[in-house]
């Protein structure tokens, strides 16, 4: 029994000293990263905590940033992607190299190109990107356009790359059903917005209603490849708030009115309501410089003297259910809560869910 607990003694001895090593290495590493690569240092603490990164040695972790910094990134564009991916840190440099090469090699995609995709999709070195002549062949025949080659749609977007053959053509087939869409319209809108294949199916849903409520079809998404980007909360309101200030046919349909924030737009109109103007949307929609320089009015003072709150978003839904009977456009509590805190703000999603709003 002696014998036994002299053992444990000493491997617990064992493991104090090789978690304090761990631990200085840590603090270390923290102090490289905030000092020497210039990051906050709640970033650098969460880049070096244990779930994410190994207590690596200066000279390796040094290693890793000279990689990022000879690409060109800045100190600031490393705490973003860092911020973003809190991993990025976790992949030697050859193997960050060995995807830069693939990606440059076999998808085309030029030096500039390989920045743009590690600062917006830095999740890239977490994929073996195996296959990939098979993967390209295959983006080619079930995804692009006729007579389009798959490097063309990958240089668009690369995170194709990251799917499945099954999960691309699932992909396309949900598509198909959700937006009534035939083999080659789907196609085409896939090209047209490859980031498509990473979109939540529930949003995409709720987009497809949005746009058929809007629009009066789905398939409004070969006309205005923006649409997609538009929070379907934002695209039904925005289009109940500007059709009451139109006197038709409705032209801001063709204008990307669902880009506008509605606090934005709201404060317009009762701006050039109040100058007795009247309430074009074609210059509401315009930008604020531009705006002003018309009207002579400035959109953040109008915002202040017309402040954008739940009771005046319920008043707009009622006048236009009152004033367009035939043309039912539904918001459900959710949906107008989000409107009210700001649009399509991760912020304001996020004060829904804590119930904040």
């Amino acid at each position: 029994m002696a014998k036994y607990d002299d053992k444990k003694a000493i491997l617990e001895e064992v493991n104090h000293k090789r978690q304090e090593r761990a631990s200085k290495q840590r603090n270390s590493n923290v102090e490289y990263l905030v000092n020497d690569v210039g990051l906050p240092e709640e970033v650098a603490k969460k880049l070096v905590d244990k779930e994410n990164l190994a207590p690596l040695g200066k000279e390796e972790l040094t290693a890793r940033a000279e990689f990022f910094k000879e690409k060109g990134l800045t100190n600031t564009e490393i705490g973003k992607i860092s911020k973003k991916f809190p991993k990025i840190f976790s992949y030697t440099v050859p193997h960050m190299q060995e995807i830069c090469s693939i990606l440059q090699k076999s998808v085309g995609i030029d030096e500039k190109g390989i920045v743009d995709t590690i600062t917006s999709f830095p999740r890239i070195f977490s994929y073996k990107l195996e296959n990939i002549e098979e993967k390209k062949v295959f983006i080619e025949k079930n995804l692009c356009p006729k007579g389009v080659s798959g490097i063309v749609m990958l240089n668009k977007d690369v995170r194709i790359l990251c799917k499945s053959e099954k999960e691309l053509g699932a992909r396309k087939e949900f598509l198909k059903e959700t937006f009534g869409l035939n083999e080659d319209e789907c196609r085409e809108v896939i090209f047209n917005n490859p980031y498509i294949v990473n979109m939540a199916k529930e949003g995409l849903a709720k987009k497809a209603d949005a746009i058929e409520q809007v629009f009066g079809s789905k398939k409004y998404v070969l006309n205005d490849k923006f649409v997609l980007t538009a929070p379907p909360e934002k695209l039904k309101f925005n289009y109940m708030l500007l059709a009451q200030c139109s006197d038709g046919p409705f032209t801001f349909m063709k204008r990307k009115f669902y880009m506008h924030r509605p606090s934005v737009l709201y404060a317009r109109a009762k701006g050039l309501q109040r100058e007795n103007r009247k309430m074009r949307p074609s210059l509401m929609l315009q930008a604020s410089g531009y705006f002003e320089k018309e009207t002579g009015l400035n959109t953040q003072s109008l915002m202040k003297d017309f402040p954008f709150d739940n009771d005046v978003a319920q008043e707009i839904i009622l006048n236009y259910h009152e004033k367009f009977p035939k043309v039912p456009i539904t918001l459900d509590e959710e949906e107008i809560k989000v409107i009210v805190a700001g649009g399509h703000s991760a912020r304001a999603k996020k004060e829904v869910e804590m119930g904040e709003v």
